[in-house]
């Protein structure tokens, strides 16, 4: 009996297959008519966005305000589940949202045409999707395009060496999903797609987490040059070290804003107090970022004694957490102030003086649908 059971299942499972298909893409809002657009300049609004995923009632996303300005970087971070990769959709334009607007120019982005907005973003998604192909015919999105660009985005990603070294160069055939490249290669070609024709807005979720450090420093130019450039860039982060170059910091739990704001004032607050001795706790180098909830209003490490009120997304043993309602309801994006980050007589830092230990480099796009598991 087992060999005709088999012989079924195979058709069985395809149908299936094809009604999840078919039933996701009805789900998908068919695009509005669209009008020609002049180049955007990077200016991106996000107001009041809120989404429900397709066949869901929880909200992954709620009420989220911010507003960043041409040539601004922004780090985005927060614990796991907390809706950051979700709002990097909704930016690229992948999904709209359920409520609320997703602007880049005071034009909505999803009624962009997809071939003009698609020249101006550069998307660099956390599972890194290549093609089967050569190097340069994914550097260049699938696309026709003049070697100097394809080799100009290399360069801007600092992977034009590692290309050279591979079999044919740029003309290397990667194989299914890149599957003949290791991770970091992948995430480093990815980024290299990304930055492919100068884009108005970069959008990188966890653009360093299978990067070496030759791979972060590389990382790190990039984003200097295309700040220099004007372009916008946001980048969701784990680890301090790649907060040194972003001018504003936002900071999300539970698909709403928790804290927005310039990165001296954000930062301070989401490192927490500065190890005693030279790094004690956690070590120093590898501490990852540790949003701390708010307790009141009076600024960080103004006080010292026993902290209460401490929320952390990963470190050292804290106080019991408090969660505290995120903002974001109104237009202006901001959240509430730091608890005060003490700590058994240990002042914080202050506010202008940004804690951002060096981290230890880990070792080394077809839409998807959105998850609420970030």
């Amino acid at each position: 009996m087992r060999g005709p059971i088999r012989f079924f299942q195979a058709p069985i499972g395809a149908r299936n297959a094809y009604d999840r298909l078919r039933n996701l893409m009805q789900a998908i809002p068919e695009l509005p008519p669209t009008t020609k657009l002049p180049p955007p300049k990077g200016q991106l609004t996000v107001d009041r966005a809120t989404f429900v995923p397709p066949g869901s009632t929880r909200p992954v996303l709620k009420q989220v305000s911010f507003e960043i300005k041409p040539g601004d970087v922004l780090g985005l971070i927060g614990p796991s589940a907390a809706g950051k990769s979700t709002l990097c959709r909704l930016i690229v334009g992948t999904w709209p949202p359920t409520s609320g607007h997703v602007r880049l120019d005071a034009a909505d982005v999803y009624s962009w045409d997809r071939v003009d907005l698609g020249r101006y973003i550069g998307y660099l998604p956390q599972d890194v999707e290549l093609f089967s192909g050569t190097v340069k015919e994914n550097i260049a999105r699938m696309m026709a395009a003049s070697d100097e660009m394809v080799i100009e985005a290399a360069q801007l990603a600092g992977v034009h060496d590692l290309i050279l070294h591979l079999p044919d160069g740029y003309q290397t055939q990667i194989g299914d999903k890149g599957a003949v490249l290791s991770g970091g290669q992948r995430q480093r070609i990815g980024l290299a797609r990304a930055l492919f024709g100068r884009p108005k807005l970069l959008v990188l979720d966890e653009p360093n987490s299978n990067l070496d450090q030759d791979g972060e420093a590389a990382l790190m130019n990039a984003i200097v040059s295309m700040k220099q450039r004007g372009s916008t860039v946001i980048m969701v982060a784990h680890r301090p070290s790649i907060m040194m170059h972003v001018d504003k910091v936002l900071v999300m739990r539970d698909g709403a804003v928790e804290m927005f704001g310039e990165r001296d004032q954000v930062l301070p607050k989401v490192l927490g107090p500065r190890p005693a001795q030279g790094g004690q706790q956690g070590g120093g180098s590898g501490q990852q970022l540790r949003p701390v909830a708010a307790q009141g209003g009076a600024p960080a490490g103004a006080q010292s004694g026993t902290q209460s009120g401490t929320q952390v997304m990963a470190g050292t043993q804290q106080s019991q957490p408090r969660r505290v309602a995120a903002g974001g309801g109104g237009g202006t994006g901001q959240g509430p102030q730091a608890a005060q980050p003490g700590g058994q007589g240990q002042a914080g830092p202050s506010p202008q003086s940004p804690a951002a230990p060096a981290a230890t480099p880990a070792s080394g796009s077809s839409p998807a649908k959105p998850s609420t598991a970030d």
